[in-house]
């Protein structure tokens, strides 16, 4: 039973271990997103700076209107593409929140197999106790029964 508690205490161990590297991978998660989200504002800006050229162009010239409406429609790409980034980067966080509260569960499976570890090991040296008092025991009964033989 020592040797399973051990081996139990052992596996409790590496599910901690696995816990928080999970929490890093998450943390590392959410550092992308928080990336993904300042990149996405930055094209929203950079969008909205084409949009504000493309108007000066249409009031300069007549011939650039084509070019400067090709260019609002572009910077609307822009929009979505950076509204589409917002999403996934949010969508991100919540994975990365999720995957947190997973490994936290896993670390309160491994402290509860760990506590039963502990338990298995108690028990075990309770064992181990109560068969040394029984090998007491007999050593007791073995003098009294000479006695009795030799009586």
């Amino acid at each position: 039973m020592t040797i399973q508690s051990e081996s139990m205490t052992i596996q409790a161990v590496n599910m901690i271990i696995q816990a928080v590297n999970m929490i890093i991978q998450a943390g590392n998660m959410i550092i992308q997103a928080e990336n993904m989200i300042i990149q996405s504002e930055s094209m929203t800006i950079q969008a909205e700076n084409m949009i504000i050229q493309a108007g000066n162009m249409i009031n300069q010239a007549g011939k650039m209107i084509i070019q400067a409406q090709n260019m609002i429609i572009q910077a609307q790409n822009m929009i979505i593409q950076s509204e589409n980034m917002t999403i996934q980067a949010k969508n991100m966080i919540i994975h990365a929140e999720n995957m947190t509260i997973h490994a936290e569960n896993m670390m309160t499976q491994a402290i509860k197999a760990t506590l039963q570890a502990e338990n298995m090991t108690i028990q075990g040296g309770n064992v181990t106790l109560q068969a040394e008092n029984v090998i007491l025991q007999a050593k007791g009964v073995i003098p009294q029964a000479e006695n009795v033989t030799y009586s």
